[in-house]
């Protein structure tokens, strides 16, 4: 602790002036430092009446920012957080309640130090593995450069881990402190702590140190290899960014853990050496395979293991059972991988993939019918590819009750869990794209052109612009994009108007609306408030019925219903009128003779054989001889029917 004491010496204590007393803790200063300055002013037996700090240099500090306090004397503290090193200069001013000089005004000084340390430079400039490395540091106290101190030392870090120096440390007039120590492989942060007299300062740096030999893999030339083919492995070396020395150089190569024959050759370049590999690969079965390149040198070695594959050949075609050939394109894909395969003019493609799970994707030409069809299954076991797929475009189906856009017969002799169908058909062979059925078919006859089982619906989306339907199926067979036809009941009676019970005579025909008579087609006829019939239609589409008419009178509807399984049916109605029938008969004995002048009674019996009763009845007889007349007669009675 530094101590100052100010006094003024007079002949009579009677003018004597307040004497200042000051110390400074810590002794030595350095930038960054707290120092405490405590100091006390006495005037004798008078009391100090006021008193007051100020920093003149390099800063000015008024009293107002010192934090003074008051314990036996006067103290405060200040952070040395300030740019500048050197002497800091202060005057400190005490007044007492003496009548004579009563004050004082005097100058302090102390000195504040800076410690400074930097990395000045790291050699070798680039480090390799297994390289001593040394740190060139100058420390300054202020700007007067250290070059001896027992009370300076030095501490290592490397990622925040100290290290011991390899060699004891020196000082080089030209270059600072040299530290020397090894570091590991890889980028690290040094750190270099300087102390004196307990302050301590530390300096960064970035270092990198890269291996002094090394062997990397560049590549090889092809990975898809075929039973005679040369491949070709590349490789690259250099010691200390250099060309190696090629007499320490070893070389072998493994085909599935047996020896590979190659040849080699090395190019020498500025910053090494690029060595080439090449090898023939013989006898080798469709799948994965693995060579094995080992290269040694001096006291490194390279493993690299590169995976090459004999892919399975591919070949097939877009052909119908007859031989006929569709263009288009097969593609298969996996994760980043996708190839295609063109199918030539005749349907036919072939190429290689290599084994493995694959999504399929088709594209068939089928023109007119543009854009085709598109095909994706997916999930596809690729173990084998031997013509799997037939395609073809059946023409000249007739299916009762369908009018049909398309018919396609698919077939692919390959496993997979979803396939994916986009059929185009001809929007001209569709009535009403509205009304597009999809249907399917697991046991299509060839020779008769139909199905022999029923028909199966399927669910489908149905594009109009692009004239497309999309649906998904897990199986192929012979799909038909159709509409289902109308049926047209033409309707006819032998006359209108019936008595009870009559016999009523209905006819007619059934057509499509491509006006094709429709044979076996059901005809359901049923008068409205009677009886009900059916009956079929002929091979001529025709039908014919009797049945009886109501037994009461009216007008009675006849409606009648045609149906065929895949026709939407039809319904016609017809009205009949029906009434009692009104009959009678004359029954009148022929065996009388009627004389002229005679008078005689010739009994008539008329019965009523209709259906309704005719009341009033009137009954006149004509055509008599003019010498002939009735004598009396019963003009008007009721005659009940029966």
């Amino acid at each position: 602790m530094k101590k100052y004491l100010f006094f003024l010496l007079f002949l009579s204590t009677a003018f004597a002036k307040p004497l200042i007393d000051v110390s400074i803790s810590p002794d030595e200063l350095w930038l960054g430092d707290e120092v405490k300055i405590r100091f006390n002013c006495s005037d004798g037996n008078y009391s100090i009446q006021k008193f007051e700090v100020l920093f003149t240099n390099p800063i000015m500090i008024p009293n107002s920012s010192l934090n003074i306090q008051k314990s036996s004397d006067y103290y405060f503290s200040l952070n040395l957080v300030y740019p500048y090193s050197g002497k800091y200069t202060y005057q400190i001013y005490c007044e007492s309640d003496n009548a004579g000089e009563n004050s004082t005004l005097a100058d302090f000084e102390f000195f504040v130090y800076n410690l400074s340390a930097n990395i000045e430079s790291i050699k070798p400039g680039k480090i390799y593995e297994g390289d001593e490395i040394k740190a060139f540091v100058k420390v300054k106290r202020n700007e007067l450069e250290i070059n001896a101190s027992s009370d300076l030392f030095f501490k290592i870090f490397l990622d925040n881990s100290q290290i011991q120096p390899s060699t004891p440390i020196y000082y080089d007039s030209s270059k600072g402190w040299v530290l020397s120590f090894f570091s590991p492989l890889g980028k690290h942060k040094l750190k270099i702590e300087t102390s004196l007299s307990q302050k301590s300062v530390s300096a960064e740096r970035d270092i990198e140190v890269y291996k002094s030999i090394e062997l990397s893999f560049l590549g090889i030339d092809k990975t898809e290899v075929n039973p005679e083919d040369y491949v070709t492995l590349r490789f690259f070396a250099k010691e200390r960014d250099y060309k190696i020395d090629n007499s320490s150089l070893s070389i072998s190569l493994l085909l599935d853990n047996s020896s590979l024959p190659f040849n080699y050759s090395l190019l020498d370049s500025l910053d090494g050496t690029n060595i080439e590999l090449k090898a023939r690969v013989t006898n080798i079965s469709v799948g994965d395979h693995t060579i094995s390149a080992r290269l040694g040198y001096k006291n490194q070695t390279l493993i690299k293991d590169v995976q090459i594959i004999r892919p399975l050949k591919i070949e097939g075609g877009f052909i119908s059972d007859d031989g006929f050939g569709y263009s288009g394109k097969i593609k298969f894909k996996r994760d980043s991988f996708e190839r295609s395969f063109i199918a030539n003019t005749s349907g036919y493609f072939s190429g290689f993939i290599p084994k493995g799970k694959y999504d399929v994707e088709m594209e068939i030409k089928d023109y007119p019918n543009y854009p085709g069809v598109k095909i994706i299954l997916d999930d596809v076991d690729i173990n084998s590819f031997e013509d799997p797929i037939r395609f073809d475009v059946l023409k000249d189906v007739s299916i009762d009750g369908l009018g049909l856009g398309a018919v396609y017969l698919i077939k692919a002799n390959l496993e997979f869990s979803k396939a994916t169908l986009e059929l185009a058909y001809d929007q001209k062979k569709i009535v009403n794209e509205s009304e597009i059925i999809i249907y399917k078919c697991e046991d299509w006859n060839f020779a008769k052109r139909q199905c022999n089982v029923e028909l199966e619906e399927i669910d489908a989306i149905v594009d109009k612009d692009k004239n497309t339907v999309k649906f998904d199926d897990s199986s192929f067979s012979v799909f038909l994009i159709s509409y289902r036809k109308k049926l047209s009941l033409n309707l006819m009676t032998d006359k209108k108007n019936y008595n009870l019970n009559d016999i009523v005579t209905i006819s007619g025909y059934v057509q499509d609306d491509d006006g094709n008579y429709i044979s076996d087609a059901e005809v359901k006829i049923k008068i409205l408030g009677s009886s009900s019939y059916s009956t079929k239609t002929d091979k001529n589409g025709y039908f014919l019925l009797q049945a009886f008419s109501p037994q009461s009178e009216g007008v009675f509807k006849i409606e009648t219903i045609t149906s065929k399984s895949k026709f939407i049916q039809d319904i016609k109605t017809v009205e009949i009128n029906v009434t009692k029938s009104r009959k009678l008969v004359l029954f009148l004995d022929d065996s009388y003779k009627l004389y002229e002048g005679e008078n005689i009674t010739i009994p008539l019996k008329i019965v009523n054989t209709g259906q309704a009763d005719i009341p009033l009845a009137k009954i006149n007889i004509t055509d008599l001889p003019d010498n002939f007349k009735i004598i009396a007669k019963q003009e008007e009675r009721d005659i009940k029917a029966g």
